[in-house]
């Protein structure tokens, strides 16, 4: 079911953004379809990454979730996609993603979004969203589970990004405040080479989309310290993610997952790491093994 969320906005020029999302609903009286997984992309990314359209059966994670009878809800950020484009891209900003998760998770309880009500939404991000989510269930205490993919706490610098005009003619109206990575190289920050199909990194190359100057001047309103979450909690992580681990695997000894469990003491935390896999988790090879592990 494709839906466009009309969502009020607070303390902005904007009154309000619309949400381009997909909620998929299985015709099952398993219980596990009263439980929605809540989907958000990585910057640069759009739902796709969730149900990315080249071999589905191996890279579609709603695929995967819904032919076990779990829901999902996956969306376009604002400022991304099929959702709300404003001219100016620095009125999206990581505080109006926050805002609009709390919304969106309380919309899905209340049955308020496609005519269902879920007893349990598990939020699950992929990279920067990752992180909305992490200040999301801090700020507000909602959802009943996290799943952060892409996301540890060290970072090594992301892709490279220039005005996304520059970046492909599909975005030659837009504002230079909306940035994108340049080309199929910039890309590859984001892959493990030998872990991928290089199809796949040709199709994302293909489907890439923007973040915002407005996102990432505002990132430091987001909330990494994760010492306070609670409830299940679960990291997914590439071994060769360049993004969070640098150029050492994260499962070293010294890498980032020895040092990674001191900050989810209050959680009940685990986490999964995938060999010859890099940011992106979903689009390598690890993927159908990620999904089963998820």
């Amino acid at each position: 079911q494709e839906l466009r969320i009309e969502v009020p906005v607070l303390n902005s020029n904007l009154s309000y953004v619309k949400i381009a999302s997909t909620l998929c609903v299985p015709r099952s009286q398993d219980p596990r379809a009263r439980i929605v997984l809540f989907l958000s992309p990585g910057n640069t990314y759009t739902r796709q990454y969730w149900d990315f359209d080249y071999q589905p059966a191996n890279y579609s994670f709603t695929k995967y979730a819904n032919e076990r009878h779990y829901s999902t809800f996956n969306i376009d950020r604002a400022g991304s996609g099929k959702s709300t484009r404003p001219k100016n891209g620095s009125l999206i900003t990581s505080g109006l993603h926050v805002e609009n998760a709390h919304y969106l998770v309380n919309a899905l309880k209340a049955g308020e979004i496609g005519g269902k009500r879920f007893n349990k939404v598990v939020l699950v991000g992929h990279s920067y969203s990752s992180i909305v989510f992490i200040t999301t269930k801090l700020r507000y205490n909602v959802g009943d589970g996290l799943i952060a993919t892409g996301f540890a706490h060290t970072f090594f610098g992301g892709a490279a990004v220039v005005p996304a005009k520059d970046a492909s003619p599909r975005f030659a109206n837009l504002s230079t405040d909306y940035l994108s990575t340049p080309d199929i190289e910039a890309r590859k920050r984001f892959f493990h080479e030998g872990g991928y199909d290089p199809l796949v990194l040709q199709r994302d190359e293909e489907t890439k989309d923007t973040t915002t100057t407005g996102e990432l001047a505002t990132f430091g309103d987001l909330i990494l310290d994760t010492s306070n979450i609670t409830g299940p909690a679960l990291t997914v992580l590439g071994n060769n993610d360049a993004v969070e681990c640098g150029s050492t695997p994260c499962n070293a000894s010294n890498g980032t997952l020895a040092t990674e469990p001191n900050f989810w003491k209050k959680a009940d935390w685990s986490y999964f790491v995938y060999r010859n896999t890099g940011h992106s988790v979903n689009l390598h090879y690890a993927s159908p093994r990620s999904h089963r592990d998820m």
